[in-house]
C-alpha cells in the first residue's frame, strides 16, 4: 500500500512539474502580417519565421528573436504599430552614468549578496527615447529598475503577486 501511494505521489510530481513550467510561458501565436512587416522594416536582418511570437495580456504582440547574438523582445500593437524593442545586453555596455548609479546602489548595500544585478536591457521606444532596465535584488525581492541615459532612476516595479 505504501509503495502504491509513494509511486502515485512521484507520478503526480512528474506530471505537475512540466505543467507548472509551461503555465509561466505564454503560448506562441501567429501575429498579423502587419506586425511581421513592422519587424522586418525596423530589423531587416531579423527572421520573423524563427521568432517566437506571443500575445501579451497588456494588448500587444511580442516577438522574441536573436540578432547579432543578443536576445531581443520586439513589441507591436494589433495593427502592427511599433511600440518598443528590449535588448538584453552586458552591464559593461550600459552608458557610464547608468553603470555608476548601479555601482553606487551596490556600494550603499554594503554587501553584494543583499543587492544583486541579474540582467540588464536597453529599451528603445517608438517615440525615440531610450531607457535602461536592470533586474535587481534589493531588500530580499527581485524588482525592475529603469534609468535614463544620465543614470537617473526613473521608476521601480516590484513583481506582481499572483
Amino acid at each position: 500500500m505504501r509503495g502504491t501511494l509513494l509511486w502515485g505521489f512521484v507520478s503526480l510530481l512528474l506530471l505537475a512539474g512540466p505543467g507548472c513550467k509551461q503555465a509561466k510561458e505564454k503560448p506562441p501565436v501567429k501575429p498579423p502580417l502587419s506586425a511581421q512587416q513592422t519587424l522586418l522594416t525596423l530589423y531587416p536582418r531579423a527572421n520573423p519565421d524563427s521568432a517566437r511570437w506571443e500575445w501579451d495580456t497588456d494588448g500587444y504582440f511580442e516577438a522574441h528573436f536573436r540578432l547579432d547574438g543578443l536576445p531581443h523582445k520586439f513589441r507591436t500593437d494589433s495593427t502592427g504599430r511599433y511600440l518598443e524593442t528590449e535588448i538584453n545586453v552586458a552591464r559593461r555596455s550600459l552608458p557610464p552614468p547608468v553603470q555608476d548609479t548601479l555601482q553606487a546602489q551596490i556600494d550603499r548595500a554594503h554587501d553584494a549578496s543583499i543587492f544583486r544585478v541579474r540582467q540588464v536591457s536597453v529599451i528603445h521606444f517608438a517615440d525615440g527615447h531610450t531607457e535602461y532596465e536592470a533586474q535587481v535584488r534589493a531588500a530580499g525581492k527581485w524588482r525592475k529598475r529603469y534609468y535614463d541615459d544620465k543614470g537617473k532612476q526613473l521608476r521601480e516595479i516590484l513583481p506582481k503577486k499572483g
